[in-house]
């Protein structure tokens, strides 16, 4: 049996009796305590032939592609990544669909439930996170409906591409050096801390903040492969090691945030959410954006505070002219690091002990 710990993602593979009822063990990495209700049928569910056919296949089909496209230039990578629809990661058809109805101010929460339904599995997810501790009604939600009514329209807009991308987002990045998880919690604390900060100037945008940050590094995605293809040739002395913007850029000719914003056209996703995408590594060339400053602004708590991978050379620090930008203060910006911190520990546990 496969268990993985939820602070340090170490997984563990171990052997347990069907009789047994319940698993609790001390992680040898981190001292925190594992646990695992086994009194459920999904626990024991092993993946079918088929299943692990197709995982090999798919990662052969990856590997075979990154090869291909080694000797392309920045730009005709660029573009072959771009028109090939199916190398791109996919985002939930339920969640672009249920964003559309949110979005639409004649719609309301019985056509949001009529595309909901399609995917019990998603619905399964909302609940549990709008069940967490972090919104104040752990254990009150018992549906979309009742999440609605007790969270509001907006934060239910924002559970649902929560759970939409766990998945997505929870990848393993070997190319980054980012294990099962961490770019989860790292977009996370990005899109806690680009909300946090937006409310100070635009309120009113703190829903599509949210969805900035949570999409920021989709471009990873879709780049790891060709990163850690680049990795094991040696290409430019990148035999290993953090890959930074600039290493992306020299490497492939553009960078993962340009990746982003293409998947982000794909994906359907509305133009202010994807122009933020876009230039959260350069706000200033947003035309005074206040997502993009607010999504550069959370990317960098974030890193500071130790969500993603981090450079040990590199030294994070607040640029003074976005804080002036965003009208934020050190002790704000200490502050929302610690609401930051809260938010993603208290999600993430509660989706883990799900």
């Amino acid at each position: 049996m496969r268990a993985v710990c939820s602070k340090c993602l170490k997984v563990y593979n171990i052997s347990v009796s069907r009789q047994s009822r319940k698993l609790c063990f001390i992680c040898r990495a981190c001292k925190n305590t594992v646990s695992m209700d086994l009194s459920s049928d999904e626990v024991w569910e092993q993946p079918s032939v088929a299943e692990v056919l197709r995982e090999e296949q798919e990662a052969i089909s990856t590997l075979s592609h990154a090869e291909h496209h080694a000797s392309l230039s920045g730009d005709e990578l660029k573009a072959r990544l771009s028109k090939e629809v199916l190398t791109l990661p996919p985002m939930p058809q339920v969640v672009t669909k249920a964003q559309e109805v949110i979005r639409d101010p004649k719609s309301g929460i019985k056509e949001l439930g009529a595309v909901l339904e399609k995917d019990q599995a998603l619905v399964g997810k909302i609940l549990k996170l709008a069940n967490s501790a972090y919104y104040g009604v752990s254990g009150k939600v018992s549906s979309v409906e009742h999440a609605s009514v007790l969270l509001g329209y907006k934060t239910l807009g924002d559970l649902i591409i929560m759970a939409g991308s766990s998945n997505l987002l929870g990848q393993t990045l070997e190319g980054y050096g980012l294990p099962s998880g961490a770019l989860w919690e790292h977009s996370l604390a990005v899109a806690t801390g680009a909300r946090l900060i937006i409310a100070k100037k635009r309120p009113r945008l703190q829903n599509n903040a949210f969805s900035a940050g949570l999409l920021h590094d989709v471009g990873k995605l879709v780049l790891d492969a060709h990163i850690l293809k680049r990795k094991q040739d040696g290409t430019a002395g990148m035999a290993s090691g953090f890959v930074s913007l600039d290493k992306e850029r020299e490497l492939l000719g553009f960078d993962h945030a340009e990746m982003a914003a293409e998947l982000c056209n794909k994906w359907r996703i509305p133009p202010a959410i994807t122009q933020a995408v876009t230039y959260h590594h350069d706000p200033y060339s947003s035309d005074t954006d206040p997502l993009a400053f607010a999504v550069n602004m959370a990317d960098v708590i974030a890193l500071s505070s130790g969500y993603g991978a981090v450079s040990e050379e590199a030294i994070y620090e607040t640029d003074p002219r976005v804080m002036k930008f965003l009208g934020l203060s050190e002790e704000d910006i200490h502050t929302i690091a610690e609401q930051v911190a809260e938010s993603v520990q208290t999600i993430t546990r509660q989706m883990a002990d799900g």
